[in-house]
């Protein structure tokens, strides 16, 4: 019996096991997707990878398309192109990220579709519920850090590019344009599409970010260098602008690992400073605060050289406040 798992449960599989399985990173060629729905007992032997029931599957026909509590099957009769599946064991395949991406938009609304974008192009993985995290400082900070992505916003487009035709495809390419790469933590997605969604999807407008890009410019700070890469001789700040100075760093154990991490974050800072980098400091009170916010995101303008014309149009207040609500909701009370 073969499985493919999909939708739901494929984002649940890469969020609790990113590339751990050794074979997770092969991907097959075209090819059909399995023709029956698992039977009860194939999906209790799936038990071990942790994921939440029903299990999502992609099934190639309609006539054993069985739903049960267990299962919830979708129909892909054609066939699957190069990029779609990888394979995680014997008989056992997982939809891509890309093509994970690619099914997450018919659940998701259009705002948390993009936040799934910068997750996967990031350096961090959201926790699933449910699921029994060894470490509790993990559980407590609500994700968990990668050394690198499941994918990046390159591989993203191409991949839809790929798909030509298929539903909702279009939507889709128009949610990458404000994805980027390298979201070090939730909270690092949250600002970036504070700042530069467009006014009428309750954002700022202002120019995409690099995030947690290698600063090179420190390296030669007399003070030395704080990195948070595997490189020692470079370190990484929050959001970034090329051809500008400003740097903009989020504070707040909420989103850090401790004191020790807060206490790097201002070492980090000095040596900026030292570089002729101009830091802005968000904090969490900015972030929960719609008035704070709107000063915090005056001030990166203006240093980007931006006039914000917000107020000439009438969809953001209300929109603003959609996308607060949406992305702010799992830290509420935190």
């Amino acid at each position: 019996m073969e499985i493919l798992l999909s939708h739901k449960s494929a984002l649940e599989y890469w969020r609790i096991h990113g590339r751990a399985h050794g074979d997770s990173k092969q991907r097959l060629r075209r090819r059909k997707a399995p023709a029956e729905t698992p039977r009860l007992k194939d999906v209790s032997s799936l038990k071990s990878l942790g994921l939440s029931l029903p299990l999502d599957v992609i099934v190639s026909t309609p006539a054993t398309r069985r739903r049960s509590k267990k299962v919830r099957p979708h129909l892909f009769s054609g066939m699957l192109e190069e990029g779609c599946i990888n394979k995680i064991g014997d008989g056992l395949y997982v939809c891509s990220p890309e093509f994970c991406f690619f099914q997450m938009a018919g659940e998701l609304h259009y705002y948390k579709l993009i936040e799934l974008g910068f997750e996967l192009c990031g350096r961090y993985l959201l926790l699933v519920p449910g699921y029994d995290y060894a470490d509790p400082e993990i559980t407590k900070r609500g994700f968990r850090n990668l050394e690198g992505s499941l994918t990046s916003k390159k591989r993203l487009k191409a991949f839809l590019e790929r798909m030509a035709g298929a539903l909702g495809q279009r939507p889709l390419l128009r949610a990458i344009r404000y994805v980027a790469d390298g979201s070090a933590s939730p909270v690092e997605t949250i600002l970036a599409m504070f700042l530069t969604l467009p006014y009428k999807y309750g954002g700022y407008g202002l120019p995409l970010p690099q995030l947690n890009p290698p600063n090179d410019s420190a390296q030669s700070g007399k003070q030395g260098s704080y990195h948070r890469s595997s490189n020692k001789n470079r370190f990484r700040s929050d959001l970034t602008w090329p051809g500008t100075d400003i740097l903009v760093e989020y504070d707040s154990e909420m989103f850090h690992s401790g004191s020790a991490e807060l206490t790097k974050d201002s070492m980090r800072r000095n040596v900026l400073t030292i570089s002729g980098k101009r830091t802005i400091t968000v904090t969490k009170s900015h972030v929960f605060s719609v008035l704070e916010f709107d000063t915090v995101a005056k001030q990166i303008a203006k240093g980007l050289g931006k006039r914000l014309r917000d107020e000439r149009n009438k969809e953001f207040p209300k929109e603003r406040i959609v996308l607060r609500t949406i992305l702010l909701e799992r830290y509420r009370g935190g």
